[in-house]
């Protein structure tokens, strides 16, 4: 198997890259695309996919008692090993130079591409992206050794302090935490993947590829915020550029804890507000803002201004009628056989409902405009935050008389609704009676969705491709309609 130290051009470090990892009948990559829930066929749309182990030295960092950001090293050069795949057109001139960095999603005990594969590989795919997962917890290590211990027996989170002298488990990660292990490791992992695929080192996964942007997504419960408060102002590359040029972040809360030991900074702490010098997106579901979701952090609490001045360029979408347990995404899963042997948290089957939000539309205009952000400075579009009345902690939302929550970012799916989309993610179709005062004919519903898809369009919170989408969808849901209220 061939390893090669890779030249990353940053603070001396030089991770070793092993890989491609072999593929055989019986050992293949967890998370493998063609072993997803919904299996995709890579090399039909002219990719590849490899596997690679990632060794090096990472350093444990602290903040929450220094009180300052970035982030100061509490423990240097800790061996590491992990794993990350690779999704490239097979084709150079095929790739838009783009390369997408995500951290797998740990919370069921293993790697899930929630915060960007599952919800945008379709515009990923289409515009020539690459895209990498890294596993970035040792309980998901743990995991991917139950489902392959031959395949994934290098990787290591090892803690690197003596027994006696590792400070308490805060009990800030769930899932299984061990003394043995240090969840600390992640954020030069980070910093190096993201270094190894702007090298031009003949070593690197991606050498012959003109990589010219790497952008990091993520939904971690807050991991990837804490990269960006604590960890990206340091995570600056020997020419001077950031390692990470952009970052959209879905649906997590306040930055998560920098160590083992450390618990998480509460939510009025001034480095929950994430503001560098390279452009952030963060999208949020209805369901995450009074922390009423998945997630108990009221996002509500730690909202900050959009800004478009250099050195703050931030943009917040909370959007009306989404919630983070979209089904969409989750067909992106493992397959149930998968986590069984990785003995994770299985939820499925997974199937979309007929009125599910489609929150991979705004995901994947998000992607589009920070792209295009930092290419070209052009400013993303901005929307009012979704509407509450109340003080914290009661706060409640304010809605229309459809029932739907006002404010936020606005789509046909609230504006032209056919059902009332809740913050716990339950959707309620109109009854016949309903439907047919509103939209006393197919035409009027479905013109009144183009227009406003045509106003999404315009505005850039959507791609062609999606407004396309969205009007099709709409005129099969005027079909059915038709039929219900004639």
């Amino acid at each position: 198997m061939n390893s090669r130290a890779v030249n990353i051009s940053y603070k001396g470090a030089s991770p070793v890259v092993t890989g491609p990892i072999p593929v055989t009948e019986d050992s293949y990559p967890f998370n493998a695309a063609d072993r997803q829930c919904v299996p995709i066929d890579l090399a039909s749309y002219g990719y590849v996919e490899e596997e690679f182990f990632i060794s090096g030295l990472a350093n444990i960092y602290q903040w929450y008692d220094s009180g300052t950001s970035p982030a100061t090293v509490r423990t240097p050069d800790a061996p590491y090993t992990t794993r990350f795949l690779l999704r490239r057109p097979e084709d150079p001139g095929r790739f838009s130079g783009n390369v997408i960095v995500e951290i797998f999603n740990w919370a069921r005990n293993f790697d899930n591409p929630w915060g960007g594969w599952g919800e945008s590989y379709e515009y990923f795919l289409a515009h020539g992206d690459a895209w990498v997962g890294i596993t970035i917890r040792p309980a998901n290590v743990t995991g991917l050794k139950n489902f392959n211990p031959e395949r994934y027996a290098p990787l290591s989170f090892a803690n690197p302090l003596p027994p006696d002298e590792r400070p308490p488990d805060s009990g800030a990660y769930p899932g299984p935490a061990s003394p043995s292990t240090e969840s600390g490791l992640i954020w030069d992992i980070i910093s190096h993947v993201g270094a190894i695929m702007k090298s031009d080192d003949t070593a690197s996964p991606m050498a012959g590829y003109r990589v010219e942007y790497v952008y990091a997504a993520g939904a971690t419960g807050g991991d990837l915020s804490a990269y960006v408060s604590a960890i990206h102002p340091l995570a600056v590359l020997d020419n001077g550029r950031p390692i990470y040029d952009g970052y959209l972040i879905k649906c997590t809360g306040v930055p998560g804890s920098i160590n083992q030991s450390e618990p998480r900074m509460p939510p009025d702490d001034a480095r929950c507000q994430l503001y560098v010098d390279v452009p952030v997106i963060r999208v949020m579901t209805q369901g995450d803002i009074l922390g009423r979701g998945f997630h108990p952090d009221w996002s509500w609490v730690y909202r900050q201004p959009d800004s478009d001045e250099p050195g703050k360029q931030f943009r917040l979408y909370e959007v009306a009628g989404s919630y983070i347990g979209i089904q969409y995404c989750l067909l992106s899963n493992p397959s149930e056989e998968d986590v069984a042997a990785a003995k994770g948290i299985w939820t499925g089957p997974f199937a979309v409902p007929e009125h599910e939000f489609p929150l991979q539309y705004i995901m994947n205009g998000a992607f589009a405009n920070l792209d295009l952000w930092v290419r070209e400075g052009v400013p993303p579009p901005r929307a009012e935050r979704l509407a509450t009345t109340g003080e914290y902690p009661d706060v409640a939302f304010v809605l229309d008389e459809s029932g739907n929550i006002k404010g936020g970012v606005r789509t046909p799916y609230v504006d032209v609704p056919m059902a009332i989309y809740t913050w716990n993610g339950k959707v309620i179709p109109f009854d016949e009676a309903l439907l047919k005062k509103l939209y006393p004919s197919h035409d009027y519903y479905v013109n009144q969705v183009v227009e406003q898809t045509d106003a999404l369009l315009r505005d850039r919170w959507v791609t062609g491709v999606d407004a396309e989408k969205i009007k099709q969808q709409a005129y099969e849901a005027g079909q059915k309609l038709a039929e219900r209220i004639s």
